[in-house]
């Protein structure tokens, strides 16, 4: 998960095939980002995603995304959303990133106990139109016993009611987060039989293994031409080179290939 070689192969975005980070999207926050850190990405699988970037930024500059990105880097202040959530909020520069953050902070203004904050966590994300101004009145409510202003109760609601519209839990951005590091690890050091496992999973998708081809190509990963002597079915690793596989090639069917592979072996 420290590997230097995957961290600088996430801060230039060279992405394709990695989980959940191929998009152009993704791809262009990777290169404000630069993650260094396994905890990075995880912010970053949760943060791409409708809710956070619906969500405009404090400042007026782009998304929550970007206002994320910019604290991360010291280019804004930290400024906590309010001063009774500061602490929920402290590990991602006082913005709402994950389910579990929304919740506390339910806890933290409304008074709501953990089964009502799981509650409204889930009513909410369900964004069912006659529910919301229910649940805006329980939430102001519960601020108003606490001390808290209307209008501040009242624009905290707003922030959750947007991010809910698609937030990930601590657990799911962490299950991502694994995948998407250990994709990126094997696209950054073993780059010849990622590709070969990576191609192999879209042959019957011309426009994405021409797109993987090429990727090949701007590797300097060279792609060896199909041999009916060497080539299995599958695109295989062939030592700092990838050889096409026989599946791949247009009109070329499965059982063809099957029976060339078992006339070989006999």
């Amino acid at each position: 998960m420290d590997d230097p070689r995957t961290y600088e192969l996430l801060g230039r975005a060279d992405t394709l095939g990695v989980f959940q980070l191929e998009s152009s999207l993704a791809q262009g926050y990777l290169k404000k980002m630069k993650p260094k850190s396994f905890v990075d990405v995880e912010n970053f699988v949760a943060l791409i995603r409708p809710g956070p970037l619906d969500a405009p930024a404090p400042s007026g500059q782009g998304t929550m995304v970007d206002e994320f990105i910019r604290r991360m880097h010291g280019q804004a202040r930290v400024v906590p959303l309010h001063e009774t959530t500061a602490h929920v909020l402290e590990d991602t520069y006082q913005i709402v990133v994950f389910q579990e953050q929304a919740m506390r902070i339910t806890q933290a203004m409304a008074g709501f106990t953990e089964a009502e904050a799981d509650n409204f966590r889930r009513a909410i994300a369900k964004k069912v139109p006659e529910e919301m101004p229910q649940l805006r009145k329980m939430f102001v409510e519960g601020c108003l016993q606490n001390g808290i202003p209307e209008k501040e109760a009242d624009d905290m609601f707003n922030i959750l009611e947007t991010f809910s519209g698609y937030g990930f839990n601590k657990s799911h951005a962490c299950g991502y987060a694994v995948l998407a590091v250990q994709t990126a690890w094997l696209r950054a050091n073993y780059h010849p039989e990622f590709m070969a496992a990576l191609l192999t999973s879209v042959k019957d998708d011309s426009e994405k293994l021409a797109q993987y081809l090429r990727d090949c190509y701007e590797h300097k990963t060279r792609v060896l031409p199909p041999s009916i002597n060497i080539s299995t079915d599958k695109f295989v690793a062939d030592g700092d080179a990838v050889r096409f596989g026989l599946n791949a090639i247009k009109n070329v069917g499965n059982a063809a290939t099957l029976q060339i592979i078992e006339e070989r072996a006999k």
